[in-house]
């Protein structure tokens, strides 16, 4: 994808606020961030995002083999997870989110 310099300025910036967000709820100190840019990469989407994706000690045996485990859930659109996980774990994080912008504008 052909994403401007201010584009992917802010979109870092967003996954770096959102990381910490995730990293505070999920009660961690640890964070691995994906973008695959074209097919080959993986990209299974046809725009620019960002996985964020809290780690907790021992979540892979190797620690690369999350890019694995990316590539097979975004491959199902969810994974082994269900609609109703899907959209449970949407509006904690909506929560969350209008939680961070209501804080940045006090």
């Amino acid at each position: 994808a052909v994403v401007s310099p201010q584009s992917t300025g802010d979109i870092f910036q967003g996954a770096q606020q959102l990381g910490s967000l995730l990293k505070q709820h999920h009660q961690t100190s640890s964070l691995t961030l994906v973008i695959q840019d074209g097919e080959l990469a993986g990209q299974s989407v046809p725009h620019v995002h960002v996985h964020l994706l809290p780690r907790q000690p021992g979540d892979f045996q190797n620690n690369d083999d999350i890019y694995g485990e990316v590539e097979r859930v975004d491959s199902r659109r969810g994974g082994n997870r269900s609609e109703e996980e899907m959209e449970e774990e949407a509006r904690v994080y909506r929560t969350l989110l209008t939680e961070m912008v209501s804080k940045s504008g006090e």
